[in-house]
C-alpha cells in the first residue's frame, strides 16, 4: 500500500537528515503484506502524528462510510475485469480519465531529477556507481528543473491535486493499472535511457498519483501468458479505507493462481 503523503511518520530517507522538497513529497512508506486484511491491520497501527515528523497529519485510520462508487481506467483488460467485478460487489461503476496523467508522471520524475543533478556527485559517492547509472539515464529522460520551472511546477501540483480532489468527490475509489507492461527485466531501468523511458510509460499512472500525493493500494490479480498482473486501487487523500475496501473485493475473486489468469 502507497499511503497519502504525510499519511504515516517517516524516517530520514536515504541518509538525509532533512530531505530536499522533491524527496519529501515524492517518497512516502508503505506496508507490504500477504493480504488485505493484514495490510489494514498494519495501516491502523501506523496512523498517528509523531513530532519527529510534522508532516504527519493526524486524521482517524478510517473514514465515514461513502456510496459504493467507482472509476476505472478503461484499456487494460486487467483492469476491465476488475471493474466488473466490483459491479458484482454492488459497486456502481464507470469508465473514468484520470487528470493529466502524462504531464504529472514527467514532472513527478523531473522534480525527483533536479536535486540529483544539483549534487551528482555527492549523490553518486553516496549512492554508489550502481544507482548512478539510474541517474544518469533518469537525467536524460527527465532532465532537472531550472528554478523558474520548479517554482511553477509547485502550482501546478496544486491545480493537478485540485483535479484529482473532484474526480475522487465524485467517485471514491479509482481502479486502474499498476503498469502497462506485465513484467520488466530486473535491470530495465539502467539499461539505457530509451529502456528506462519505457518503464516511465508504463508506471505513468504510479508517477502521477504519486505527484498528488494520493494513496492507492495494488492487488495481484493472477497471471497473464505466465507473468504476475496486477491493479491498483486508488482512493481520497487519508482515506486508505477505502481503497482497502474495494481491494478486499479484488483480492478475494481475483485470486492468483499458478495456471493462468
Amino acid at each position: 500500500m502507497k499511503p497519502s503523503y504525510g499519511r504515516y511518520p517517516q524516517g530520514t530517507i536515504y541518509g538525509q537528515p532533512d530531505p530536499s522538497f522533491p524527496t519529501r513529497v515524492m517518497t512516502v512508506e508503505g506496508p507490504l503484506a500477504r493480504t488485505v486484511a493484514d495490510l489494514r491491520m498494519v495501516h491502523d497501527l501506523l496512523c498517528g502524528a509523531d513530532p519527529a515528523d510534522p508532516r504527519t497529519v493526524p486524521v482517524p485510520a478510517a473514514g465515514a462510510p461513502v456510496a459504493r462508487i467507482a472509476g476505472f481506467v478503461p484499456g487494460d483488460p486487467v483492469v476491465e475485469e476488475a471493474a466488473k467485478r466490483l459491479v458484482d460487489a454492488g459497486y456502481e461503476v464507470e469508465a473514468v480519465t484520470p487528470p493529466r496523467v502524462d504531464e504529472s508522471s514527467e514532472l513527478a520524475m523531473r522534480m525527483v531529477a533536479t536535486p540529483i543533478a544539483l549534487g551528482f556527485d555527492e549523490y553518486v559517492a553516496f549512492a554508489g556507481e550502481d544507482l548512478a547509472g539510474y541517474a544518469r539515464n533518469l537525467l536524460a529522460v527527465r532532465p532537472a528543473l531550472d528554478l523558474g520551472e520548479f517554482l511553477a511546477l509547485t502550482g501546478t501540483r496544486l491545480s493537478v491535486q485540485r483535479e484529482w480532489a473532484r474526480l475522487l468527490d465524485r467517485y471514491p475509489v479509482v481502479v486502474g493499472p499498476v503498469s502497462t507492461t506485465p513484467s520488466f527485466e530486473p535491470d530495465q531501468d539502467r539499461r539505457s535511457p530509451e529502456a528506462l523511458a519505457d518503464y516511465f510509460e508504463a508506471m505513468k499512472l504510479c508517477e502521477a498519483t504519486s505527484f498528488a500525493g494520493l494513496p492507492s493500494v495494488a492487488v495481484p490479480t493472477g497471471l497473464r501468458d505466465g507473468l504476475p498482473t496486477g491493479v491498483q486501487v486508488i482512493s481520497r487523500l487519508y482515506r486508505e479505507d477505502l481503497a482497502l475496501d474495494a481491494a478486499v473485493v479484488l483480492e478475494t475473486r481475483l485470486t492468483p493462481t499458478a495456471s493462468g489468469g
